[in-house]
């Protein structure tokens, strides 16, 4: 449809050669935005940079502390980053950041080949103003990583799929079936879909010349695989408090009531919000042009339809095998492939021609990107800052007194155990809160520990709410029936209180 109209049109061959760069350009712009404006480390964040702060590299190999869990090469990484450039918050971001940035580029490769210059245009956009890639392209955790290691694995499989073997296409899976898994752990999703299905096109082709690189390929990738289950993540599998705390996440496998077949409907639905990122009130359009896509790609690109579906099938079923979780961030890798698919839809609902339908695409696509679009130029002026905690350790720091006691709210020890080293803080008295969601008047018992002290800090990060409810609304209740505030400083999802207790 669209190379029809291009090749009569030379104004619109310019403005779809140019439009890419121009996306990529605001994918960059975005991403980097949100990385310069440097926002304080979140609770989760803290507990992974904190193991890689305290660890060795060999120290790294073992599970880590705080139930956090990355693959060793990226924890090598952000370790050497560290040690290179200094205690702070932009050396743990800058190679997720690269990550992200390079996302971009692969991403463009990869749709290129699957798509006509206007889907490309539509997918490329939809990826670029993702809001989810965005804010994890400045994290400290692995989740940006993921995204690229899945899509350089995919981008070279489509090449191998289409081209067969050759030097380039072979060296990269060779660097990724070798390298990938110890960088990302959905990298195995991809290396085994997208390795089965070269395999199913080789036997199908009689290729009798890509045998050899395919064998090549498979014994690197169980050698690599092999060690580093062995020197890490049989370690990760068997952590306990790790499995218990992301249980909700796991696939019931096999289903055995209606709530476990109501979890496969949820998370579908949930996913389009938590990673995709679109609002509530777009995600029916959004599957509606997701499933319109499936059935286009499975018409005229079976192989590359089942090169993006593997991966979410092989995740599943590690989520059911208690080995991977499904959910929100973890699936981040997953955002390409939903992306294309819906892109994809685009394409069918437009037809070959039809100018009523090529119509109705464009303002259902109006419809879709315009609000995340609005949402990414919006994160633009006003990048996420979801807990502050940095400006408020800084405030404690210059307010503090010798003999001052410290109240930490549960959800904040990491943050601040974190800030505390970075800036060289270590107060005379520290109390650990702990967290009492089901019995809230265990709080009020919890601070009466400090009862009779003429000056308690009572430090906010990583608020919960529950029902409605505010923690930190409902700390400040009892708090002040037990004396009276003397100073306080906000900040956005984090804040200090100074109190003088009775």
């Amino acid at each position: 449809m669209t190379e029809c109209i291009l090749s009569s049109n030379p104004m619109k061959e310019k403005l779809f050669k140019y439009l890419p760069w121009a996306i990529l350009i605001i994918g960059a712009v975005l991403r980097i935005s949100q990385f310069i404006f440097n926002r304080s480390v979140t609770e989760g964040e803290a507990a992974l940079a904190i193991n890689i702060m305290n660890r060795s590299y060999a120290g790294l190999l073992k599970p880590l502390d705080l139930v956090q869990a990355a693959p060793y090469g990226f924890l090598v990484i952000q370790k050497t980053m560290f040690q290179v450039l200094g205690n702070n918050d932009y050396s743990l971001r800058v190679f997720p950041q690269l990550c992200g940035l390079i996302s971009l580029f692969v991403f463009w490769r990869v749709t290129k080949k699957m798509l006509s210059a206007w889907g490309l245009a539509i997918g490329l956009l939809l990826f670029s103003v993702s809001d989810y890639l965005i804010y994890f392209s400045s994290e400290v955790k692995q989740y940006s990583t993921d995204v690229m290691i899945g899509l350089i694995i995919t981008s070279l499989a489509v090449s191998v799929l289409a081209a067969g073997f050759n030097r380039w296409n072979f060296t990269g899976l060779a660097l990724c079936a070798g390298l990938g898994i110890w960088l990302s752990h959905p990298a195995f999703f991809f290396m085994v879909g997208g390795g089965t299905l070269i395999f199913i096109h080789v036997l199908k082709n009689r290729d009798r010349s890509a045998r050899l690189p395919w064998l090549a390929l498979v014994f690197i990738f169980l050698a690599s695989a092999a060690a580093d289950y062995t020197l890490s993540l049989r370690f990760l599998i068997a952590h306990r408090e790790f499995i218990n705390f992301w249980q909700p996440a796991f696939m019931p496998l096999p289903p055995r009531s209606l709530a476990d077949l109501r979890w496969f409907g949820y998370v579908f639905a949930r996913i389009f919000k938590n990673p995709a990122g679109f609002p509530i009130y777009l995600i029916p359009l959004a599957i509606i042009f997701f499933i319109l896509g499936i059935v286009r790609f499975y018409k005229n690109r079976s192989w590359e339809a089942w090169l993006l579906v593997l991966p979410v099938i092989l995740s599943l079923a590690a989520s059911g095998l208690h080995k991977y979780p499904f959910e929100g961030r973890l699936m981040l890798f997953l955002i390409p492939g939903m992306v294309i698919f819906i892109a994809a839809g685009f394409e069918s609902l437009a037809g070959d021609g039809n100018r009523g339908r090529r119509i109705a695409a464009m303002i259902a696509a109006l419809l879709l990107l315009l609000p995340v679009t609005g949402i990414a130029g919006y994160r633009l002026i006003q990048p996420r800052q979801p807990e502050e905690l940095r400006p408020v350790m800084r405030f404690l720091q210059t307010q503090y007194r010798a003999g001052d006691a410290v109240y930490l709210y549960y959800a904040a020890v990491n943050g601040f155990n974190y800030y505390c080293r970075q800036m060289d803080f270590q107060p005379d008295s520290v109390y650990f809160g702990f967290e009492s969601r089901a019995h809230p008047a265990g709080y009020l018992r919890d601070l009466e520990r400090m009862t009779g002290r003429p000056r308690v800090w009572i430090i906010f990060s990583h608020i919960a709410t529950w029902g409605g409810v505010d923690e930190e609304k409902v700390f400040v209740v009892y708090l002040d029936r037990l004396g009276r505030c003397l100073e306080f400083y906000k900040a956005s999802g984090a804040s200090a209180y100074l109190y003088k207790l009775r």
